[in-house]
């Protein structure tokens, strides 16, 4: 190796120590944005966060916590097992042996959003590159939809954590072809139920996009042992109930669920979830799926069956719920970024068979 550094003309070595010299800034100043984009994402997330008190939701997930950590003052007033899986619960309860009061848990659950940005960073990053990286997190950071989810201690906020650390699993297995990913997939796929239950819809969305996409091969082998993972990393939950007796509880809760009365009319997911998004990122992702289709592959299908699949079973389930679409929310987040994130001077785009110059559309 030294002898084929000698062999380097002096000018040459120069040209590659600078080049490596560039690379390093660039990758601290992309660090440097990333940090930024983190620090907004969280102070928007904190403050003032404690200003209103609990709603009934915080308070039923944060009286749990507290009946898992057996707080005297709180075991007899709140049941363990009520609704929805522990997951979130469990980590909460860790504070209330050290007198965690109600800034605690919303405390948790903007920690959680935070970690969220991150991992829409590292899925666009992956997919688009990491301009798209940084643009897909600062939407996230400053969408509405998501801080205002993130300020509260509900279990919506985790489950999109999982939902999104599941999304970007998947895109390292298809992007690698290593099944250890699609196992790490799987196992996340199991956390994301312990969250919220609801998110097991988005096997349907694996499913779509896996039927959608000949061109990627899994072997039913992988597939049978991503399974397997994810039943056993849900398992502690109905053994828990088994072990905790009759609870009555969940079955009178599911029951409640499909029998009771629509509570809003069936605009109410197009006139509301647009606008907590961004009408101006929603507009960008479209128009990315339109000026780029020609470059369409994979990673648009997989993106628009995570975004598809909740959204179309939602839009039909009767009960709807605010903070029910803030899965669909990093996939829209990333679309977007995409589109921006090819912006450049040089580019034209095709409309209505006419050239147009990207270097004002883009910015537009």
């Amino acid at each position: 190796m030294a002898d084929l550094t000698l062999r380097i003309p002096q000018h040459h070595r120069w040209a590659i120590s600078l080049a490596d010299q560039l690379l390093k800034v660039r990758d601290l100043a992309a660090s440097a944005a990333l940090a930024g984009v983190l620090a907004i994402g969280g102070f928007i997330r904190v403050w003032q966060i404690n200003a209103l008190g609990f709603n009934s939701d915080e308070a039923v997930y944060t009286g749990q916590a507290a009946s898992i950590a057996n707080n005297a003052d709180l075991v007899e007033l709140f049941p363990i097992f009520r609704a929805h899986p522990l997951l979130f619960q469990s980590v909460l309860s860790i504070g209330f042996p050290f007198g965690a009061g109600d800034l605690f848990p919303r405390l948790v659950s903007a920690a959680i959003g935070i970690a969220t940005i991150f991992v829409v960073y590292r899925l666009a990053y992956l997919l688009y590159g990491r301009k798209a990286g940084l643009i897909a997190a600062l939407f996230l950071a400053l969408m509405p939809y998501h801080v205002l989810v993130t300020r509260q201690v509900l279990l919506d906020g985790p489950m999109v954590f999982f939902v999104t650390l599941t999304l970007y699993l998947l895109v390292r297995f298809v992007t690698t072809g290593r099944p250890v990913w699609l196992y790490a997939t799987g196992a996340s796929m199991g956390l994301t139920f312990l969250a919220k239950e609801p998110a097991i819809l988005f096997l349907g969305a694996i499913y779509a996009f896996l039927a959608l996409s000949p061109e990627i091969r899994v072997r039913i082998k992988d597939l049978a042992v991503s399974a397997a993972l994810m039943v056993l990393v849900i398992a502690p939950f109905p053994i828990s109930l088994l072990l905790a007796g009759k609870t009555e509880t969940g079955g009178q809760f599911i029951l409640w669920q499909i029998f009771r009365r629509p509570n809003h009319e069936l605009d109410f997911y197009p006139t509301v979830v647009p606008e907590a998004i961004g009408p101006l990122v929603i507009l960008a992702a479209l128009a990315g799926l339109w000026l780029l289709r020609r470059e369409r592959s994979w990673k648009e299908t997989l993106l628009l069956s995570w975004i598809a699949v909740p959204i179309l079973f939602f839009q039909l389930w009767p009960v709807k719920g605010f903070q029910y679409l803030l899965p669909v929310a990093p996939a829209v987040a990333v679309l977007a970024a995409r589109t921006l994130g090819r912006w450049s001077p040089d580019t034209t785009v095709s409309i209505l068979r006419r050239r147009v110059s990207w270097a004002w559309l883009g910015p537009l």
